[in-house]
């Protein structure tokens, strides 16, 4: 599923969603499941590479 991926353009995804026959509450399940692993995923990444830089300088 393309909205899990940390990298995905979330704003195409859900527009392309809006042209297609998905149902809205299939939508809203996809990203209440989905959406916050991606958020968790951002979040550990900028916190190992904030980390990172600190232990650098």
């Amino acid at each position: 599923m393309a909205i899990l991926l940390p990298v995905a353009p979330d704003d195409f995804l859900c527009m392309l969603a809006g042209l297609t026959k998905m149902s809205l509450r299939k939508f809203v399940w996809i990203i209440v499941l989905c959406k916050p692993w991606t958020i968790l995923a951002y979040s550990m990444g900028m916190n190992k590479l904030i980390m990172l830089m600190i232990q650098h300088f």
